[in-house]
């Protein structure tokens, strides 16, 4: 018996470029001040840079940045319904 034949039930090696896992989650952003979710901080939402109070979110680094702040600095606030939703 040949070689391919004795193992045609398993299945090929996956290339390197494919992965066999589902992506990863996104993790929540957690503020650096209390330690809690965006949804669940209680401290006094303002900008980190600018200490605007209009649309401000969680980032990754835990402060909080307004809009046109996050866009001039490339951050990304929550998404993916983990984020507050004012």
């Amino acid at each position: 018996m040949a070689w391919h034949q004795r193992f045609e039930h398993e299945r090929p090696i996956a290339c390197a470029r494919e992965s066999r896992y589902s992506p990863a989650m996104a993790k929540e952003f957690i503020c650096s001040i209390c330690e809690q979710s965006e949804r669940a901080c209680t401290c006094n939402k303002y900008c980190m840079l600018c200490q605007s109070l209009y649309e401000v979110r969680l980032c990754e680094d835990g402060a909080y940045y307004c809009r046109p702040c996050r866009e001039a600095c490339d951050l990304q606030a929550q998404v993916g319904g983990k984020s507050a939703s004012w």
